[in-house]
């Protein structure tokens, strides 16, 4: 069976392993059998209602022969779980391309998609090495999957720039302290000072004006294209001390300050 993303293998199999816990446990308590039950005495009351004994018995198993086939049916095809699905036995269709070139896409096999969910989603974290579908459902399943694949393949190549923006959102540099201190100490001595700065004086930007293009995201970013081209913010502003990798110079003026401040 085809999905659509290397998460969907295993989430699909425990999905399909919780419903046949599920399964066992009303076909062991005999519920599944409780609509069965209700259709006879449902009908042979309407019938009752309407006719005399002879007729209503006959009318009852008329009615019943022909909803017992279709629950019977429903029963089978989309209840009673059948197909077998497993981690290997799921793939997911890899779409592969680039700028002036024509999609092409490569299916990768559940177990060996190069994710983590490898060794996160196995046969014995999951509880199973497989799990029971009904037909009805596994078809639906296949159909829809290979549907929205295929439409997805038919897609034009264009940079996926929803993802790139989650995942610049979602980047933390907690995992590496030396970055985190550079960060804070640019945040500190620039970003904060020139949004002071900002702040205080409310130049006009936005449509209409001299900065049609600036808007206040972009004044919320420390990296703003507005506090880096325009004069009097990062142009001016200098760190309190000197920063490793930044060579000093003796006759700026910031600098100076830096070394004295220092004792150098």
């Amino acid at each position: 069976m085809n999905v659509s993303s290397p998460l969907e293998i295993p989430l699909t199999v425990l999905g399909w392993l919780a419903y046949d816990g599920i399964w066992a446990v009303l076909g062991e308590t005999g519920l599944a059998w409780l609509p069965f039950l209700l259709l006879l005495a449902k009908t042979w009351i309407r019938a009752r209602e309407k006719m005399d004994e002879d007729e209503a018995a006959m009318t009852t198993l008329r009615t019943m022969e022909n909803r017992a086939i279709v629950m019977f049916s429903v029963l089978v095809l989309a209840a009673q779980p059948f197909m077998t699905v497993n981690i290997t036995g799921m793939n997911f269709s890899k779409k592969e391309c680039a700028p002036g070139d024509p999609a092409t896409s490569t299916t990768v096999a559940g177990g060996s998609t190069g994710t983590t969910f490898d060794t996160v989603f196995t046969a014995t974290t999951l509880g199973g090495s497989a799990a029971q579908v009904p037909v009805w459902w596994y078809g639906v399943m296949a159909i829809s999957s290979g549907l929205t694949n295929a439409a997805i393949a038919s897609l034009p190549w264009s940079p996926d720039l929803r993802g790139i923006q989650y995942r610049l959102d979602t980047t933390s540099i907690s995992d590496d302290p030396e970055l985190l201190r550079e960060t804070g100490d640019f945040m500190r001595d620039c970003y904060s000072r020139a949004r002071t700065r900002f702040n205080r004086e409310s130049p006009a930007y936005g449509p209409g004006t001299a900065y049609p293009d600036v808007t206040a995201e972009d004044i919320d970013w420390p990296g703003s294209w507005f506090f880096l081209n325009i004069s009097g913010y990062y142009d001016s502003l200098y760190a309190d001390v000197p920063v490793r990798g930044f060579p000093v110079d003796a006759t700026r003026l910031s600098d100076m300050h830096a070394i004295h401040d220092l004792g150098g």
